[in-house]
């Protein structure tokens, strides 16, 4: 028989919930008879012989309390490390003492492959009927203040674990091309892997999904690309200032001009991201990303999803220009990410905004990817450090841009 859910797993979740929740904008709250103490004793013992009701509550509490089931290091690797809906069945089928957050982990990796999938033939069956998959969001320009920002994309909610503020970021993202995830469902998303595929994973891999720790949203961007279909990935990487560099100290013989530049180019990334592509841009600045959803001169307007307001939709303001020189004088590299439509070139076979010998579409439809040494230079080093002159189009490249234009 299944582990019971006792009353005191129940008032845990709850006092945690109340904790977590008393200051914040909640998005569908729980129902009070679960929040009440008072409410939730009663309940309970109305329910106590219920295996289906009590399940079915305790799921409602998890779902709002991820820190219980994250991370899932103590299920199997082979359990943990893949979405494969057989395999996950099949081991809930012969496991049925599983603890109750056990189980709604591994039913969790279910729900959120089932939703990949559904995202993803909606995608394909838009293409067959030649549907564009534009982005839905609502831009707005302001030319004689020279501003421009995202008014409907919507963070949802606080980030619900430790270092979970890159997974608010993707939710974003998705928000901003009409996708409904939750940082949760971004966190659960895993590789279809065989049994043996998930166990032969690295132990830095395994750990970037199930140990809640600083995750780097380009190294995790499978993630929430795997929830939009027909859609590239871009990063900027701007390394800190060296004037033991040659090269630089030609182009950029004072540290102030190297952040000048950097600050008109970031601007000028920031207002085409957001103008014309309808996207956010993330931003990784001393270990955590904010969500840049419009700018104004050197103004952009961000959320935080470990903001100080109540609501985790509010929008906050700092300077860019300030930002820039905290970080790129104190020896600290930025990161940009933002998000684009694929779109083919005039030619018909090359991915614009992608170096045409690396990537390309087949007459039958396949796409050729990048080297291994150019998809995976994105990766940290030994020390966690990220390489600089990173300029990637889902995957890294290096120097050259598209020159191909679309029609």
């Amino acid at each position: 028989m299944p582990n019971k859910i006792t009353y005191e797993k129940f008032k845990y979740l709850a006092d945690f919930y109340n904790v977590q929740y008393q200051d914040e904008v909640v998005e569908n709250p729980l129902p009070e008879y679960l929040t009440n103490p008072e409410q939730l004793q009663v309940w309970y013992l109305e329910n106590s012989e219920n295996d289906e009701a009590l399940t079915q509550a305790y799921d409602k509490l998890l779902s709002k309390v991820p820190r219980a089931w994250e991370p899932s290091t103590n299920l199997p690797m082979a359990i943990r490390n893949t979405s494969n809906i057989a395999i996950l069945q099949n081991y809930l089928n012969d496991h049925p003492n599983l603890t109750p957050e056990q189980s709604y982990y591994v039913r969790r990796q279910i729900m959120t492959e089932q939703k990949r999938v559904r995202l993803a033939q909606e995608a394909e069956q838009k293409m067959l009927r030649n549907i564009a998959p534009n982005a839905t969001t609502e831009v707005s320009v302001y030319p004689l203040i020279d501003r421009v920002i995202l008014e409907d994309v919507r963070q949802r909610e606080f980030q619900t674990t430790k270092n979970g503020c890159w997974s608010c970021f993707f939710q974003v993202l998705a928000h901003s091309r009409g996708v409904d995830v939750t940082q949760e469902d971004i966190r659960s998303y895993r590789p279809n892997r065989s049994v043996q595929a998930a166990v032969n994973i690295d132990d830095k891999e395994d750990k970037a999904y199930n140990d809640d720790q600083e995750n780097n949203a380009w190294e995790m961007l499978d993630a929430v690309q795997s929830f939009l279909p027909n859609t590239i990935l871009h990063e900027l990487e701007i390394p800190p200032y060296d004037p033991a560099n040659p090269q630089l100290r030609k182009s950029c013989p004072s540290a102030e001009q190297y952040c000048e530049n950097a600050i008109r180019e970031v601007a000028r990334i920031i207002q085409h991201a957001i103008e014309v592509e309808k996207s956010p841009v993330g931003i990784l600045r001393g270990g955590h990303y904010l969500s840049i959803v419009g700018i104004e001169g050197d103004t952009i307007i961000y959320k935080d999803s470990v903001g100080s307001e109540s609501d985790p939709n509010a929008n906050y303001e700092t300077s860019l220009s300030e930002l820039l020189r905290d970080k790129l004088l104190n020896d600290k590299t930025l990161q940009f990410t933002w998000a684009s439509e694929v779109k083919l070139a005039k030619d018909g076979r090359t991915l614009f905004g992608v170096p045409s010998h690396y990537v390309k579409m087949h007459s039958d439809g396949t796409v050729e990817g990048q080297p291994e040494e150019i998809r995976t230079g994105g990766r940290a080093d030994e020390d966690g450090k990220f390489q600089p002159r990173l300029n990637g189009v889902h995957v890294q490249r290096y120097v050259e841009n598209e020159a191909t234009r679309t029609e």
